[in-house]
């Protein structure tokens, strides 16, 4: 039985605990919940693939992302990557070429999701909770969207 890791959480953890659940996810012991996770670095997503058998299809590596969680951005990328892994394209050179070249259309949702997620890492970048109850709540919080703006 797989154990569920939220990807938001993961990518904000060293390069030890990546790797480790890379290792999970290579055995298809570990589920990747991507909510609110809009992109994430190139060195974050090679991270998460070093366990992953390079000879993956994207059925396979459907059963290790719970792609009912991933926004439609992070559902880009990470399909630009596989096909890149796979040699089907060339790599991207950076995040910010990869956001340049996906924004060629106004999606008003998709912007409005990007921008909330961007102000969640900014403020996550900062709160360091150890109490688990707190963190617990400030996280809730924050999936609700409330990021303690007024009106």
């Amino acid at each position: 039985m797989a154990i569920t890791v939220k990807l938001n959480e993961l990518i904000q953890q060293p390069e030890n605990a990546i790797l480790s659940i890379s290792t999970l996810l290579g055995q298809k012991l570990a589920l990747l919940d991507c909510s609110g996770v809009v992109a994430v670095t190139p060195e974050q997503l090679t991270l998460l693939f070093t366990a992953i058998p390079e000879t993956w299809q994207s059925t396979e590596i459907k059963e290790v992302f719970d792609f009912s969680t991933i926004t439609p951005t992070f559902n880009h990328q990470l399909q630009d990557w596989i096909n890149q892994r796979l040699g089907y394209i060339q790599p991207q050179t950076s995040i910010t070429d990869y956001e340049l070249t996906s924004t060629n259309d106004l999606d008003i949702f998709n912007f409005r999701n990007e921008v909330i997620g961007d102000y969640r890492r900014y403020i996550e970048s900062f709160l360091k909770i150890r109490d688990r109850k707190v963190k617990e709540f400030v996280d809730a919080e924050l999936d609700k969207g409330n990021f303690g703006l007024t009106p």
